[in-house]
C-alpha cells in the first residue's frame, strides 16, 4: 500500500478531488435548500448542533484513523496492523461512548437545542461516522486521495436524494435525517473496505510503538484541532440558541466553496510528503505550491459573494436567512486565511513534526473558547465570526513560525498580490452588475457570478506564467486521465 503514495501525483489527485468537489458543492447546497425549508430555523439548528456533536464524539476514532493514513502510507509499513490497531481502539472507544452518552442524555436535553429522540439518533449517527472517517482515511493511504473524494461525492449524492424522499413524504425532521445519514455512511464506509481489501491484523509490538511515538503528538494535536472547529457551534447553541446555529452553519455551506479546494490539496499533500519524507526526498516546493493555490477559489469567492451576498442566501437557504451577509463574508474571509494555514499544517504532519501543529492549535483553542463567548454576548453570530477572523489571522502568523522551526524558513505565497487583484476586478463587474440588474431570480444571479468567475481567472492567467503553466499541466493531466479511462 505504501508503496503507491511515493509515486502519487498531487496534480492527478487532487484534479480529481476538485471535480468531485463541484459535484459536492451542488449537492451540499441543493441538501441545505431543502432542509432549511423542511425542518425550520430551530429544527435546523439541532439538526447541526448534533452534527458538530457528532463531530466531537469521534475524535478519539478520528485520530487512530489518522495514524493509520500516516503510517499506513509510509514505505515499508504494516499497513494491516496499523489498520487493526485503529478498528480495536475505536470499538473500545464506542463501549465507553455509549455509557457516557445514556448518563448525560438528561443534560444534553435540558441545555442544547437536541431533544430526547434527537440524542438517540445522534448516537447512531456517531457510532456510524468513526466507520465513514476510517474508510476515507484507510482509502487515502491505500494512494488513493481522489478516489476518496469521488466515494464521498456519491454518498452525499445519496444522502440528498434520501432527503428528497423525507421531505416528499412530509417526514423529515433533526432525528431522521441523522439516521438516513447513518445508513448512507455506514454503506459507503463498507463500500470502500471492500475496494480496499485489506484485513484488519492485531498490531505487533512495533507497530504499537510506532503509533504511539507519532500519536503522542498528532493525538492531542487532533483533540485540540476538532474542539476548536466545532467550537463555535456547540457554544452559540448553548449561548443563543438554535436559531443562531442554523444561521451561521448555512452561512458556512454557503461560502464551503471556499474551503473545498483545500481538501482536494491537503490530503494528498500529506500523504505524498509523508512518503517523500521517509525517502529523504526534499518537500518544501511542494509545500510553497500548495501554500499558493489552496485559497485560490477563497480568494475570489470573497469578493464575488461581497456585492451579492443577501440574494446568495435568498436564493440558497430561504428569506429567512437573507439578512445573514456579513456572517456569509467573514465565513468566506476565514476559509482565505485558513487556506495558508492548513497546507503547512498538513505538511508538518507529513514530516514527522506534529508538535508544532499542536502548540499552535492548543493555543488557539485556550484563546478562542472565551473570544467566542464575548464575541456571542456582544455581538451575536456576527460578533462570533468577527473574533474568528481575528482569531485565524492570529493562526496565518503562528503557522508561519511552526514552519519556520519544521522545515529551517518561513513558506510565503508568491502570488496573492495577482489573485487578489484579480479577484478585485471581478469583484467590482458583479458590484456593476448587482446594481444595473435585478440579480434575485437565480437566472441571473448565476450567469453573473459565472462571468464574474471567468474575469478573475482569465485575469489572473494573464498575470501568473506560473499558473498559466500549471493550468496548461493540468489540462494535460486532465486529457490523460480521460482518455486512459475511455480505453479501458
Amino acid at each position: 500500500m505504501a508503496a503507491a503514495t511515493a509515486n502519487l501525483s498531487i496534480r492527478r489527485e487532487s484534479l480529481i478531488s476538485a471535480a468531485s468537489n463541484v459535484v459536492l458543492v451542488a449537492v451540499h447546497l441543493a441538501t441545505l435548500a431543502l432542509l432549511t425549508r423542511a425542518l425550520g430555523s430551530t429544527g435546523l439548528g439541532a439538526y447541526f448542533y448534533a452534527i458538530s456533536a457528532s463531530f466531537i464524539a469521534i475524535i478519539p476514532s478520528r485520530e487512530l484513523s489518522e495514524i493509520m493514513r500516516k503510517r499506513a502510507s509510509e514505505v515499508d509499513s504494516s499497513s494491516a496492523e496499523f489498520f487493526g490497531l485503529a478498528q480495536a481502539g475505536t470499538a473500545l472507544y464506542l463501549i465507553a461512548f455509549a455509557g457516557a452518552l445514556l448518563l448525560a442524555a438528561p443534560t444534553l436535553v435540558a441545555r442544547t437545542p437536541l431533544t430526547g429522540p434527537t440524542v438517540l439518533a445522534f448516537g447512531v449517527y456517531t457510532a456510524v461516522l468513526t466507520q465513514s472517517a476510517m474508510s476515507t482515511r484507510l482509502y487515502d493511504a491505500a494512494g488513493s486521495p481522489g478516489a476518496s473524494m469521488v466515494a464521498q461525492s456519491l454518498r452525499e449524492t445519496a444522502f440528498l436524494g434520501g432527503v428528497l424522499a423525507l421531505v416528499w413524504f412530509g417526514a423529515a425532521s433533526p432525528r431522521s435525517v441523522l439516521l438516513l445519514g447513518a445508513g448512507i455512511h455506514l454503506s459507503a464506509a463498507l463500500c470502500i473496505y471492500v475496494l480496499v481489501g485489506l484485513v484488519p491484523r492485531l498490531p505487533s509490538r512495533e507497530s504499537l510503538a510506532s503509533g504511539a511515538e507519532f500519536g503522542k503528538w498528532s493525538f492531542p494535536t487532533g483533540i485540540a484541532s476538532h474542539l476548536w472547529e466545532q467550537a463555535p457551534t456547540l457554544l452559540m447553541g448553548v449561548v443563543l440558541g438554535g436559531s443562531a446555529v442554523a444561521t451561521y452553519e448555512t452561512a458556512k455551506r454557503v461560502a464551503m466553496v471556499g474551503s473545498y479546494l483545500a481538501t482536494c490539496i491537503n490530503d494528498p499533500l500529506l500523504v505524498k510528503i509523508s512518503a517523500m519524507d521517509t525517502a529523504d526526498e526534499d518537500v518544501l516546493d511542494y509545500v510553497r505550491l500548495a501554500i499558493d493555490y489552496t485559497p485560490s477559489v477563497a480568494i475570489p469567492a470573497v469578493f464575488l459573494m461581497a456585492p451579492v451576498a443577501s440574494e446568495l442566501l435568498l436564493v440558497a437557504a430561504g428569506p429567512e436567512y437573507a439578512t445573514a451577509g456579513l456572517v456569509l463574508l467573514g465565513v468566506a474571509s476565514i476559509h482565505v486565511l485558513s487556506g495558508v494555514k492548513t497546507p503547512i499544517a498538513a505538511a508538518i504532519h507529513g514530516v514527522d513534526r506534529p508538535r508544532y501543529v499542536f502548540y499552535l492549535t492548543a493555543a488557539t483553542l485556550v484563546a478562542g473558547v472565551p473570544a467566542v463567548v464575548l464575541g456571542a454576548a456582544a455581538g451575536g453570530v456576527e460578533g462570533v465570526v468577527l473574533a474568528l477572523v481575528a482569531l485565524e489571522l492570529a493562526g496565518v502568523v503562528g503557522s508561519e513560525v511552526a514552519a519556520r522551526y519544521a522545515f529551517g524558513r518561513v513558506v510565503l505565497p508568491e502570488t496573492f498580490h495577482l489573485q487578489f487583484g484579480a479577484a478585485a476586478a471581478a469583484g467590482a463587474l458583479v458590484w456593476a452588475a448587482s446594481h444595473a440588474l435585478d440579480v434575485t431570480p437565480v437566472s441571473t444571479l448565476g450567469p453573473v457570478l459565472a462571468v464574474g468567475t471567468a474575469v478573475h481567472f482569465g485575469l489572473f492567467a494573464l498575470a501568473s506564467e506560473q499558473f498559466r503553466a500549471g493550468s496548461v499541466r493540468t489540462l494535460r493531466d486532465l486529457s490523460g486521465f480521460l482518455g486512459a479511462r475511455t480505453s479501458v
